[in-house]
C-alpha cells in the first residue's frame, strides 16, 4: 500500500501532466470490482489513462483486458464526458480526491470521486456537496445520502510537524514507540528515522536535534521521490509504480480467469457425474431385466419395459435377454467414457489449484 508521503510525492507527479490541461473523460473501462481504467482525453495533448483502483492510483502505458460490470460500475460510468479538474491528497491522508465537472442543461455540475488507499481500499462518489452517491464497499461509516467524511489522525501530520513537537522525547522511556504513537508514518519510516539518526534514545537537545534533522530528511526524500518502500527506481517513479500496481492487476485478472475456468470445470464434473450415475442406474436396471428374460420369469411389466426401450418383442426370450445385454453393455461403455472424461476434468482442476494456491 501506498504510505501518505509516497502518495503525496505520486500526485504531484500526475498532475505535472494533466493539471490545468483540461482532459475529459472519454471512455470508463471496468477491470475488476475494484479497479477502473479512465480514458483521459485532450483535444491537443496525448490520451492519459489513469488507473484507479483500492490498490492505488497511477498512469498506466497498459490495457487491461478485465471487463467486469457492477453496480457501481453505472454510477461511476455517469463521470464519462465530464472534466477532470484536479486530483488532490485529502487531508494528507491516504486518500486521493478527483473533481469532476459535468455541464447538465448549461449548469456545471460538480463531482468528487475519492479513493481511500487504507485498510481493504475503497471508492466513493459523492455530489457537488460532497454527499455519498454510490460506494465501491458497504460501511457504516458511508452511507447513501450522508456526507462523506472521515476519521481524523490525531497523530502528528509530518508535512506540518514542528521541532517543539518532539519535546516529549525527552522524558519518552522507548522513542520508537513514542515515534510510531505520536507521529502519523508507518513503522518502516519511523525505522528509516530512527536509523539515520543512528539514535536508541534521546537524551538532550542535541540528539533531538539529531532526530529531528533525520525526520524531516527523510520526510523530504519520500516527497520528493528519493526514497520509496514499493519501488527501486525512482528515477523513473511513474513508470515503476505503474509496472508495480500494474503487475497486481494483471496476476489478479489471470487468477481470476483461473477461478472461473475452475469454477467451469467443477460445473462440467457435476454435470458429468450426474450422467454417470443415471446411466449405471439404467444399465443395472436393463441388466436385471435381462436376467429375469434369460432365466423366463418375466411378467406383463418386463414386456412393457421392453416395449419402452423400443426393442422387437416378438422373438424368443433368450433373443431378447442378448439385445438385452447388448444394451447394458452400451451403457457401461459410455459410462466407462464419462469416467475417462472426468478424470480428465479433474487432473486439469488438478493443475489450476497448483497455480493458484
Amino acid at each position: 500500500m501506498l504510505t501518505a508521503l509516497e502518495l503525496s510525492n505520486l500526485i504531484e507527479k500526475i498532475n505535472s501532466l494533466i493539471d490545468g490541461k483540461e482532459y475529459y473523460v472519454s471512455k470508463i473501462y471496468p477491470i475488476l470490482d475494484d479497479t477502473f481504467l479512465f480514458k483521459l482525453h485532450h483535444a491537443f495533448e496525448n490520451d492519459i489513462f489513469l488507473v484507479v483502483s483500492s490498490i492505488g492510483i497511477w498512469i498506466t502505458r497498459y490495457m487491461f483486458k478485465g471487463n467486469k460490470q457492477s453496480y457501481f460500475f453505472s454510477s461511476l460510468n455517469r463521470l464519462t464526458r465530464c472534466k477532470l479538474l484536479n486530483i488532490k491528497q485529502f487531508n494528507n491522508d491516504r486518500i486521493v480526491r478527483l473533481k469532476f465537472l459535468d455541464k447538465v442543461d448549461n449548469e456545471d455540475v460538480v463531482f468528487y470521486l475519492f479513493v481511500e488507499l487504507f485498510g481493504n481500499g475503497n471508492i466513493i462518489l459523492c455530489d457537488s456537496n460532497m454527499r455519498i452517491i454510490a460506494t465501491l464497499k458497504k460501511n457504516r461509516r458511508l452511507k447513501i445520502g450522508a456526507k462523506y467524511t472521515v476519521d481524523i489522525d490525531h497523530r502528528i501530520d509530518p508535512l506540518n510537524i514542528e521541532y517543539e513537537d518532539l519535546y516529549p522525547l525527552l522524558d519518552a522511556d522507548d522513542m520508537e514507540e513514542w515515534l510510531v504513537s505520536n507521529i502519523a508514518l508507518p513503522n518502516s519510516i519511523i525505522k528509516m528515522v530512527i536509523e539515520d539518526a543512528n539514535l536508541d534514545k534521546v537524551r538532550d537537545k542535541r540528539e533531538l536535534d539529531r532526530l529531528y534533522s533525520s525526520l524531516i530528511k527523510v520526510r523530504d526524500e519520500f516527497l520528493e521521490g528519493k526514497r520509496s518502500l514499493l519501488v527501486d527506481d525512482t528515477n523513473n517513479y511513474l513508470e515503476a509504480i505503474d509496472r508495480k500496481f500494474s503487475s497486481i492487476i494483471v496476476d489478479r485478472l489471470e487468477k481470476e480467469v483461473d477461478n472461473s475456468k475452475r469454477d467451469e470445470l467443477i460445473r462440467i464434473i457435476n454435470r458429468k457425474e450426474a450422467k454417470r450415475l443415471e446411466l449405471i442406474r439404467r444399465a443395472k436396471e436393463i441388466r436385471g431385466l435381462a436376467n429375469r428374460f434369460a432365466s423366463n420369469n418375466i411378467n406383463d411389466d418386463d414386456i412393457k419395459q421392453v416395449i419402452a426401450l423400443g426393442i422387437d418383442n416378438k422373438g424368443s426370450v433368450y433373443s431378447i435377454a442378448s439385445k438385452l445385454y447388448d444394451r447394458a453393455k452400451g451403457l457401461e461403455r459410455g459410462i466407462k467414457k464419462i469416467e475417462d472424461s472426468i478424470k480428465k476434468s479433474k487432473d486439469e482442476l488438478a493443475k489450476i489449484k497448483e497455480t493458484t494456491i
